[in-house]
């Protein structure tokens, strides 16, 4: 009896690493940078894009599971 494997749709998963790695970055980044150095443009960017890691992560999951289950 053969089973098919599943297709994996690598956009889908470069993004879930990508998600993972802004959460790392936004988690460290609060434990390793000094108070005083947590200011300006780019650590703004860096909170906004490490705030949206987790609902990206999941939205991207439940999109792989949906997309399985289709098949």
């Amino acid at each position: 009896m053969s089973t098919k494997a599943p297709q994996r749709l690598l956009f889908v998963d470069v993004l879930r690493g990508l998600a993972v790695l802004y959460m790392i970055q936004l988690h460290t980044s609060h434990g390793w940078l000094l108070p005083e150095t947590r200011h300006g443009d780019i650590w703004d960017a860096a909170q906004f894009f490490g705030g949206l890691a987790a609902p990206l992560f999941l939205l991207l999951a439940g999109a792989g599971l949906g997309l399985q289950w289709k098949e």
